[in-house]
């Protein structure tokens, strides 16, 4: 067994992760503006969408911050885990959040949120920014942890990466979906509020983060025991039966435990 991955794998691999993605992004693109109807996307403007919105100013900033953090977990950890980590980032956050955007639009759940202004390249029905600015979060995060506890200490360092992300979204997502900014549209009522967000977001962001980073931890070894081929194999298929048992779990709390014991209240302050 070799203790590097044979670069013929890591470039097959990276050339069909790449095709994947470029294809997703350009078919998701184009339904999102020119064939709106399709998935029912929400229009606020008399506009066509492909003319607006304008690029925030803050996606060129979140790509710029995926380039810094993808060239340190590159020379840290190998082409090999970048390429899981960053994709598996887009898998997690699309699979996640598509399930709850669309399952509320099309009546499979009551209403949740969309995103609205966030960027100009989309994957399903979330900006490509989206699933970059986790992977920014979720990789700086972690890291930290490790830094601060040591690498042995895997489940620790999921935890408090999982922690600490959750914690710096407590702050962002208000602000990004206050009316000034719209970057996104909440349509949750009655359930239990922080700061006009719903909770299950902030238990979804630690629940994501802390089984992703356990999942990613273990690739390493996976790849000693059984090859790095089955071990990409493995890991590309726990993550979306994970995300889907994740999103049950918070959709059952949503219905069966939050709502009635607590919705309708929001811990805010000064109306945020």
């Amino acid at each position: 067994m070799t203790k590097e991955p044979d670069p013929q794998f890591e470039k097959r691999l990276l050339w069909g992760l790449l095709g994947f993605f470029l294809v997703a992004i350009g078919v998701n693109t184009y339904l999102h503006y020119i064939a709106p109807g399709i998935l029912r996307v929400p229009q606020e403007t008399d506009l066509p969408r492909f003319l607006w919105p304008f690029p925030p100013l803050e996606e060129p900033g979140t790509y710029f911050l995926g380039f810094l953090c993808g060239y340190h977990c590159l020379h840290r950890r190998g082409l090999w885990q970048l390429m899981l980590f960053l994709s598996g980032s887009f898998l997690i956050t699309g699979i996640q959040e598509n399930i709850w955007i669309l399952s509320g639009r099309f009546g499979l759940t009551p209403p949740t949120y969309y995103f609205s202004n966030m960027g100009i390249l989309w994957f399903l029905e979330i900006p490509v920014s989206v699933c970059v600015g986790w992977f920014v979060f979720a990789y700086s995060c972690v890291y930290i942890s490790e830094v601060v506890f040591g690498p042995q200490k895997r489940l620790l360092n999921a935890f408090v990466g999982a922690f600490l992300a959750m914690n710096i979204d407590l702050y962002m997502d208000p602000l990004a979906s206050h009316h000034l900014n719209h970057s996104w549209t909440w349509l949750m009522e009655n359930t239990f509020l922080i700061f006009s967000i719903p909770l299950t977001n902030f238990l979804g962001w630690f629940g994501l983060i802390f089984i992703f980073a356990l999942l990613w931890e273990k690739t390493g070894d996976w790849a000693k025991e059984i090859g790095y081929r089955r071990a990409t194999l493995r890991f590309f298929l726990l993550i979306p039966i994970l995300d889907i048992f994740l999103f049950a779990l918070l959709y059952l709390s949503w219905i069966f435990i939050i709502n009635p014991l607590l919705g309708g209240i929001n811990l805010t302050i000064g109306g945020i």
